[in-house]
């Protein structure tokens, strides 16, 4: 089908295209492919395995989510304890290795 190719995915050595064919050019064009060093790899529809894909992928997205939301009411809790607990001992850490060094 004219227009069909389109890039999924690119890397620095790859791309990856997917191309649309009537059953009656798909040979010629395997064959022509092959000549040019393109590897050609069928893809076979199976709704069952694009539900269950779709499924996981939606589960991962809320799990993300949720573990995102957990880190960032963490770190906003830490911050605090950082700036009172953290930053008094750095001061005094400086401020010894300045007297020792002579800065």
């Amino acid at each position: 089908v004219p227009g069909s190719s389109k890039k999924l995915h690119e890397d620095s050595e790859y791309a990856l295209y997917t191309v649309t064919l009537f059953h009656q050019d798909a040979d010629n064009f395997r064959t022509k492919a092959h000549e040019r060093g393109f590897q050609i790899r069928d893809y076979e529809f199976n709704p069952e395995t694009q539900e269950s894909r779709k499924q996981e992928t939606e589960k991962l997205m809320r799990d993300q989510d949720t573990q995102r939301s957990s880190l960032l009411q963490w770190c906003y809790a830490s911050y605090g304890e950082v700036g009172r607990d953290g930053l008094p001992e750095f001061r005094a850490r400086l401020t010894f290795l300045e007297a020792r060094e002579g800065f």
